[in-house]
């Protein structure tokens, strides 16, 4: 409510909406009801309303979007009650909600605001607090009914003085009670491994009196570029570092740039490649993928003849971002390479060790053939930016020309060279993985109206019965991040969901259960 607003019934004060919370103590409990039924302070709500009584206040909901102060308790208590109360269309079925004490292992005290952030189809409340309930986009509430409603669950715990005429009592675990550290929101929306680095392998070389971070580190990382390319099978003059792969795609966009004019891409993929394409200058060409049974697929013949008429640049992410699977066969992909007159190709195998493929071996004969590759996925460093191009020397040259001269750190150099001294962890979280990615897939299958596409990737993309959009939504509602794609068509029934621990997959199965239940 806003400050000064005029009051909605004689005798109640406006309060200011400052707080985050509502004004109560924790432990507290709410008697909410439908119309017409009885409560325990012993007055009746009017037709279409609910009542709320807390420590002695009540303050009854109108079901069309309208609080009044109810009739019982202190003006003051009930102003104060009132102030708070988000306007929402709360479907409670007559349960209570009660307050929880803080420290009992299950969540802060409760409040009612939670939900409000919930029921606001536009998300775009950083707090509820910032929201003005009499906008036009919180309005926009009446006009999407199939907005997933708050979950509610019983407390078991819940005592007598806390029970409503059903004889029941409620707790509602919603997103504000994620931020404020109840329940840490699940991040499977980017990609990234679950896992960490060795402690054994970061103790070898982050000793502070071997970090002489006072000093530039070698150009080109060259430790670095070695011990990789004895990694990928190559020879060094074939590696060029950059600092990830997002760089990766930049540098070699730019190196090549003055002897190509377009960039064909096979959407949905990757979108840097775009970007990075359009930073440059270039027309970017799209050759959409082909849908055939639960799987993308190239349109091969629309790829050879895009890629034979200008001088052309090809991205090709195998397996690909965000399908999960390998739209380009080695043996088409050959074909690519081949056509007149001869694209520039580059292959994006940032997945490449959950697949148990690459085509590096296609180097040595193909010199327009560019393989990138990154360190964040199987090596569990994303937050250190660490990725590669693998080409020929000619190449390679070109993109050290192109790279700024320190783009890799010497914290970068110095984990990066550690971990490629002893990488057999690498398998270790491969193996992980891949099983984590079986039980995803499997639970996803579970799931009415979700089917999972076949991966090769971290990851899991499927499709679900209702927009993704709102799916994604209702996922971080329940405190887990998963990615959808609203400029993607294709699509726009599909969210991507990232390979974690059994025990983050379990969680994940559980909230899209949770949410399509909602929806159904």
């Amino acid at each position: 409510m806003r400050q000064g607003q005029k009051e909605r019934s004689q005798g109640t004060p406006a309060l200011p909406r400052r707080r985050s919370r509502l004004p109560v103590q924790p432990g507290e409990d709410l008697g909410l009801g439908p119309s017409g039924q009885d409560h325990r302070d012993g007055h009746e709500d009017p037709a279409g309303s609910l009542s709320l009584r807390l420590a002695g206040a009540s303050v009854s909901r109108n079901l069309h979007g309208g609080v009044r102060p109810g009739p019982h308790g202190d003006p003051r208590r009930r102003a104060e009650v009132f102030a708070h109360l988000p306007q929402l269309p709360l479907d409670l079925g007559g349960r209570g909600f009660r307050l929880l004490a803080p420290g009992d292992g299950r969540g802060e005290e409760g409040h009612l605001e939670s939900c409000h952030r919930l029921a606001c189809p536009t998300n775009a409340h950083a707090s509820p607090t910032s929201c003005n309930p009499h906008a036009p986009a919180c309005s926009r509430r009446r006009a999407a009914p199939d907005r997933p409603r708050p979950r509610w669950e019983a407390d078991p715990a819940a005592g007598a003085a806390g029970d409503t005429a059903r004889g029941r009592s409620i707790i509602c675990r919603t997103a504000p009670e994620v931020r404020k550290g109840v329940t840490p929101m699940l991040s499977l929306h980017l990609n990234e491994s679950p896992y960490r680095v060795p402690a054994h392998i970061l103790s070898r070389v982050l000793r502070p009196e071997d970090l002489a971070l006072n000093r530039y580190p070698p150009r080109g990382a060259p430790r670095l570029r070695g011990l990789y390319a004895a990694y990928a099978g190559v020879r060094p003059e074939q590696v060029a570092a950059f600092n990830g792969g997002d760089e990766a795609i930049n540098m070699t966009v730019l190196a090549l740039r003055p002897s190509v004019r377009r960039v064909v891409v096979m959407p949905p993929t990757f979108p840097e490649y775009s970007r990075a394409a359009a930073l440059a200058g270039l027309e970017v060409v799209r050759v959409p993928l082909e849908v055939e049974g639960n799987a993308f697929r190239a349109d091969t013949q629309a790829l050879l003849r895009e890629a034979s008429r200008d001088p052309s640049l090809v991205f090709a992410c195998l397996p690909n971002n965000p399908t999960g699977n390998r739209v380009l066969s080695e043996e088409d992909l050959g074909r690519l390479l081949t056509v007149r007159p001869r694209p520039w190709v580059v292959v994006d195998e940032a997945y490449w060790e959950f697949a148990g493929g690459t085509v590096v071996h296609l180097l040595e004969r193909h010199p327009n053939l560019i393989i990138l590759r990154t360190m964040s996925k199987a090596f569990c460093l994303a937050g250190l930016r660490v990725g590669f191009a693998l080409a020929s020397p000619e190449v390679v040259e070109r993109l050290d020309e192109t790279r700024q001269p320190f783009n890799i750190g010497a914290l970068a150099e110095l984990v990066g060279s550690a971990v490629l001294t002893d990488p057999s962890y690498v398998k270790d979280v491969v193996v992980r993985t891949v099983e984590g990615r079986r039980r995803l897939s499997e639970g996803l299958a579970a799931l009415p109206g979700v089917t999972p596409l076949p991966s090769l990737t971290n990851f899991v993309l499927c499709r679900v019965p209702h927009p993704a959009a709102e799916v994604e939504a209702a996922m971080r509602d329940e405190g887990v991040r998963v990615r959808h794609y609203p400029r993607e068509p294709a699509l726009a029934r599909h969210i991507r969901i990232t390979v974690g621990t059994v025990r983050d997959i379990d969680r994940c199965l559980e909230a899209l259960r949770r949410c399509l239940d909602v929806r159904a």
